[in-house]
C-alpha cells in the first residue's frame, strides 16, 4: 500500500525541504499524527509555523518528564538503586537527538528487572504512587512484568513504568534478556542510566513488531537515527541473543527503503537464509503510514508478526488471548 502524505512526510524529513507540489499542511497532519511535530519543526523550515503549537505542548510535557526523571534519580541514588536502564524514547532521546523534547514521549519507562519490589518502595518513599488498572493489581509488584507509578508536580503528573522484563511470557516470540541489558547500560546521558546504543535500536525494533508495526512514525525515525550508529557485528550478536534476528532484518529493510540509509551490512550480518529474509522483506514492502504491503487491522497485524517475524516459529501468537487462558 502507498500512502503519498506519510511518503512525502519522510522526504521532507530526509530532506529538509517540502517535495514540490505537496501541500505543506497535509505534511503537518501527518506530522502531528506520527508524533515528530518537533523534529519536523526543527528540520523542515517550512512547517515550522503551522507546527508550533504542536511544538509548544510537546515541549511543556518533555519539560514535566525530565523533572520526574531528575525526582526519581534523586530517589533512587539515595537508595543505592543505580543499576537500571531508561528504555524506549527516553533512551533514543539521549543517542540520537539534540534535545530530548525532540523525542515526542507521554512517559518514562525504566529497566528494573527483579529490582521491581526495591526499586518501587524507593519511589513510594519519595511521593509517587502506584498507577496500576484493577485488571493487573491481582498480580502486585511481586509477580507483574511493569508496574505503573505516578507523581504529582503542581497541576501535573509524570508517568513512570518499571519493567521487569521486556515482553510477556505467553507473548514470547522474542527473548530480551533484562540481565544482559542492565549490564550494557550507560550512565550520563542522562539522569538515569539508558539502554546502550544497540539495545536502544533492538528495543525499538521489538516496539515496532510487537505493535504489528501499528506504531506512529517516531519510532521509525529512531531506528533510522540509531543504526548507523551501531556496528553491524554487534547488532547482529545482541540480535541473535534476544531472538530478534528475522524482526531487526525486517525493519532493517524498511528504514533503508524509507530513508535512504544504507543497511545492507547489517542485514547481511544477521545471516538470515533467504527463505527468512525474502518473505518479510515482501510482506513489509509498503509505503503507507505502516510498512504492511497489505495493512490489516492492529489485533490481527500483532498476531501475523509475532508469528512471522519470530526467530523460532511462535504459532501460538495466532491464538485469540481467551483460548490461551483457558
Amino acid at each position: 500500500m502507498t500512502d503519498p502524505v506519510y511518503r512525502n512526510l519522510r522526504l521532507a524529513l530526509r530532506s529538509g525541504l517540502v517535495p514540490v507540489g505537496v501541500d505543506p499542511e497535509s505534511l503537518v497532519r501527518a506530522a502531528r499524527q506520527g508524533e515528530v511535530a518537533v523534529l519536523a519543526a526543527e528540520t523542515v523550515p517550512a512547517l515550522r509555523e503551522s507546527l508550533a503549537p504542536a511544538v509548544q505542548r510537546q515541549r511543556r510535557v518533555d519539560a514535566l518528564l525530565e523533572l520526574g526523571l531528575a525526582r526519581a534519580a534523586r530517589a533512587l541514588g539515595a537508595a543505592g538503586l543505580v543499576r537500571v536502564a531508561l528504555l524506549k524514547g527516553s533512551a533514543a532521546a539521549a543517542w540520537v537527538y539534540p534535545e530530548t523534547a525532540w523525542r515526542m514521549r507521554r512517559d518514562l519507562d525504566l529497566l528494573v528487572g527483579e529490582q521491581l519490589v526495591e526499586v518501587r518502595r524507593a519511589l513510594l518513599g519519595d511521593g509517587w504512587a502506584d498507577d496500576v488498572s484493577p485488571k493487573y493489581r491481582p498480580l502486585g509488584p511481586e509477580r507483574s512484568r511493569a508496574w505503573p507509578m505516578v507523581v504529582n508536580l503542581g497541576q501535573n503528573k509524570v508517568s513512570l513504568d518499571l519493567h521487569r522484563t521486556l515482553v510477556e511470557p505467553r507473548d514470547a516470540w522474542s527473548h530480551p534478556s533484562p540481565d544482559r541489558i542492565l549490564d550494557e547500560a550507560v550512565p550520563g546521558r542522562s539522569a538515569l542510566p539508558v539502554s546502550s546504543l544497540r539495545d536502544t535500536a533492538l528495543h525499538t525494533v521489538l516496539h515496532l513488531a510487537n505493535s504489528g508495526f501499528h506504531e506512529p512514525l517516531k519510532g521509525w525515525v529512531d531506528l533510522w537515527r540509531l543504526v548507523p550508529r551501531v556496528a553491524p557485528e554487534s547488532l547482529a550478536e545482541r540480535a541473535r541473543e534476544h531472538g530478534l534476528r528475522v524482526a531487526t532484518h525486517a525493519c532493517l529493510a524498511v528504514v533503508e527503503r524509507w530513508f535512504g540509509i544504507a543497511t545492507r551490512a547489517h542485514r547481511e550480518a544477521l545471516d538470515l537464509p533467504r527463505w527468512r529474509s525474502l518473505p518479510v522483506e515482501f510482506l513489509t514492502s509498503g509505503e503507507g503510514e505502516t510498512p504492511e504491503r497489505r495493512p490489516l487491522p492492529r489485533g490481527w497485524s500483532r498476531r501475523l508478526w509475532r508469528t512471522v517475524l519470530g526467530d523460532v516459529p511462535h504459532l501460538r501468537s495466532l491464538l485469540p488471548t481467551r483460548l490461551i487462558e483457558a
